[in-house]
């Protein structure tokens, strides 16, 4: 296909293009190339995504370096040979040799992943690469033909047919190997690759780390998602940063004792106890256990730089082990069994906590460790009380959802919550909150709730969901100019002129949510929506809500809740109201004292 495509001009686009140095033209369905022989200055071209099958066009850009022309049409590299390049990125082309790459011999960085090679001829003249991408090339299941870059620095061959890395062995000055994905049994060769500090063989078939021991120079590692019998080969590498090791059916940490300059280990979906080898790890900062068998904590004590601990999934029955004074910023320990916080210790830059389903009966141990919470989230307890959140008061999300809360109290100081959500508590008022001016989002749903009291201060709300209460008044919303969401369903409103208080901010509320459309009628439903012609009063009386109804349907990812009636699906025309449609002062005082 010829490049020579219908086009825009060069100019609108880039009124600079004499004097520009970099240019990106990516994901056009047209363009003229050919202009592009005007840009004497370019340097720097992306042409990704459009429709080119030949070099030609940069005959004349004697100063460019860096060219991408991924997922275009190549499909052999014609016209390659007026070019000087440093970079060629041609990957997701329909290429299928490399006849004439031999011309670029200052090629530092080339791409060829997801293009339809069979070969990779004239590849091994390129003395200078020093990163080259092979990423998806179906027929690469050696490495006969890249053996003789030696100046290699990087090399990418994840998605490949590897079963062993054979040849790589005189690759010495590589730095950074990443073939994850690449059906390796044997890591055979690895160990002349001293000079190596990331690798990653991650989704192979791999069951021995041998060869490793030799990687002294090794800072980032990722072995996940292998069947790996032993760490002991780790344990010389000494200078080793960064860990990963997911689901590896690792039982035990034994090798990493000596990996004292680790900063972050991820070793999620084993089969790992304790973390007693890890006690000499002091310069730990991220460490992520997720679904092990972890009874304890024991083995962080010293672990004082640790600032994201997520240990989710486990079978903790306490806290203890928890470095005191630490620079803690995240704790993850949700589905566990843990009653209650002690053994957390005194935690000034804690921020967030993550614990739900933990069995939590109290808050006990926590008050020396919120100073600085911004975040916790501590839904399906069995909590009785917030007091222990006294001192949070720098709170800004409180999640506390199934619980058995019957009040709120504790939370009256928390001046900078913006987030509260205690549905399905056992809450007959929520008063509390009326202190706190920078709510944004309230949850309140399936409790025992009467009225809105506190609410009247909290001019900053845009959400209200209170499904499910013993609510038959709205006069206190009447002053939140900001209110977006209103859901008051399964409530005892049974008076529609309620909402009549609504329409102060009747311009800003877009949904207010007063029934589900299949329980319109059922016993729990506002006994307002039994009225004759109730919908067609609500928009009547607030023309500018959205929906008054809805429903639901249960998806895999939880329920969806759709409107089933809207504002432009009720015709008014014709209709006059047979109650009142404007709240006059003698109304106000009746509906207040219903």
């Amino acid at each position: 296909m010829t490049d020579l495509l219908s086009v825009k001009s060069l100019e609108e686009s880039f009124p600079n293009y004499k004097t520009d140095t970099e240019i990106e033209y990516s994901y056009k369905q047209s363009i003229n190339v050919n202009a592009l022989s005007n840009c004497i200055c370019l340097m720097k071209l992306n042409l990704e995504s459009n429709c080119l099958s030949s070099f030609r066009f940069a005959s004349a850009l004697t100063n460019l370096r860096y060219l991408d022309v991924s997922s275009n049409q190549y499909a052999q590299l014609e016209g390659i040979e007026t070019l000087n390049l440093d970079t060629l990125i041609i990957k997701y082309n329909p290429l299928s040799n490399l006849h004439g790459i031999w011309t670029q011999k200052k090629l530092t960085t080339l791409d060829v992943s997801g293009t339809s090679l069979t070969a990779l001829n004239g590849i091994e003249l390129l003395y200078y690469l020093q990163k080259l991408s092979m990423n998806s090339l179906e027929f690469l299941d050696n490495l006969d033909a890249v053996y003789q870059l030696s100046g290699l620095q990087t090399l990418q061959i994840s998605c490949n047919k590897l079963v062993k890395l054979q040849g790589i062995e005189a690759m010495t000055d590589l730095k950074e190997l990443f073939c994850p994905n690449a059906s390796l049994r044997s890591l055979i060769g690895i160990q002349e690759l001293q000079s190596l500090r990331m690798l990653d063989i991650s989704r192979n078939s791999l069951t021995s780390l041998q060869g490793i021991k030799n990687l002294k120079t090794l800072v980032n590692l990722n072995i996940s998602y292998n069947k790996i019998d032993s760490l002991s080969e780790l344990a010389f590498c000494i200078n080793l940063q960064h860990l990963e090791m997911n689901e590896i059916g690792a039982k035990n940490l034994s090798g990493l004792f000596a990996l004292t300059k680790l900063q972050t280990l991820i070793a999620c979906n084993n089969e790992v106890e304790s973390l007693e080898e890890l006690k000499a790890l002091t310069e730990l900062k991220v460490v992520k256990f997720k679904s092990n068998k972890l009874q304890n904590l024991n083995g962080l004590q010293n672990c004082q730089n640790l600032t994201d601990l997520e240990v989710e999934k486990n079978e903790l029955t306490g806290l203890l082990g928890i470095p005191n004074h630490s620079q803690l910023k995240v704790l993850q320990i949700f589905a566990n069994t843990i009653k209650n916080f002690v053994g957390i210790g005194q935690q000034m830059h804690l921020q967030q906590i993550i614990a739900h389903g933990c069995h939590l009966e109290s808050l006990e141990g926590i008050e020396e460790a919120s100073s600085s919470l911004q975040k916790i989230v501590i839904n399906n307890n069995d909590l009785k009380s917030l007091e222990q959140l006294q001192n949070a008061k720098l709170l800004k999300s409180l999640i506390a959802d199934n619980n058995q809360l019957g009040s709120l109290s504790g939370i009256e100081q928390l001046s900078q919550l913006n987030i509260l959500e205690v549905q399905h508590n056992n809450l007959q008022s929520v008063k509390e909150i009326e202190t706190l001016i920078n709510m944004e989002q309230v949850n309140i749903a399936d409790n025992q709730i009467q009225n809105f009291e506190g609410f009247q201060r909290l001019t900053k709300l845009r959400k209200i969901s209170a499904k499910n209460n013993m609510i038959s008044k709205l006069s206190q919303l009447q002053g939140l100019r900001v209110l977006e969401y209103l859901d008051i369903d399964q409530n005892k409103i049974s008076d529609l002129r309620q909402l009549l208080f609504l329409q102060s901010i009747g311009r800003i509320l877009k949904v207010v949510w007063l029934s589900e459309q299949e329980k319109e009628f059922d016993a729990k439903a506002n006994l307002a929506c039994q009225q004759k012609d109730y919908l067609k009063y609500l928009y009547y009386i607030l023309p500018t809500v959205q929906s008054f109804m809805y429903e639901v349907e249960n998806e895999s990812a939880g329920p969806v809740f759709y409107p089933v009636a809207t504002n432009k699906m009720v015709d008014l025309k014709g209709y006059t109201p047979t109650m009142e449609f404007k709240l006059t002062p003698q109304l106000k005082q009746q509906l207040a004292e219903q």
